[in-house]
């Protein structure tokens, strides 16, 4: 009556089910640019903005993004009177090809919230924004599989009376993980 000794079957993903993600699943995304102001905020329509995102594929074409974001517009009162925006959003993110192997194209949907600082006035608040974007990364081209970004958002503010503004970005999107 000997025991045998477990015997340790690998199974194809392929037969599982699973899907697997290509290359590493996390990136961290740096984005700077131009920030369209709705034409009702009572500021400049030109500002500036950028992105700091964390990245986690579920798949080859789904995933989501944490993204940390800020924007300055110029109030045209002097110094020390711009409006300041900084928060996050939750995004889902739907990739049309693999991200780890090509360009493509891809499309973001989310919500967060932002801290709208306008200074000096009192009338700053913390307020709900939903947002949406189309954008394209390219195929790794450095040998840390470094890829460039482009993007261009809608977002819409809930404070005050609701604002509709426009962040276009560009940088660069660092992969890990896997």
């Amino acid at each position: 009556g000997a025991i045998a000794p477990p015997v340790l079957v690998e199974v194809p993903a392929e037969a599982t089910g699973d899907v697997v993600v290509s290359g590493p699943n996390q990136y961290i995304s740096v984005l700077g640019g131009y920030f369209r102001a709705d034409k009702d905020r009572d500021t400049s329509r030109k500002g500036i903005t950028g992105s700091l995102i964390y990245g986690y594929r579920f798949n080859p074409t789904v995933g989501v993004e944490l993204n940390v974001m800020g924007s300055t517009l110029d109030t045209g009162g002097g110094a020390g009177t711009d409006f300041y925006q900084q928060g996050g959003t939750v995004d889902l993110v739907l990739d049309l090809y693999d991200r780890a192997t090509s360009w493509t194209p891809f499309f973001l949907i989310g919500g967060g919230a932002t801290q709208n600082d306008v200074t000096p006035d009192s009338e700053d608040s913390v307020d709900f924004i939903a947002n949406a974007g189309l954008g394209v990364v390219t195929k790794p081209f450095t040998p840390l599989d470094i890829k460039l970004r482009a993007e261009g958002r809608y977002q819409y503010d809930n404070f005050q009376s609701g604002y509709q503004d426009i962040r276009a970005m560009a940088g660069i999107e660092i992969p890990f993980g896997g």
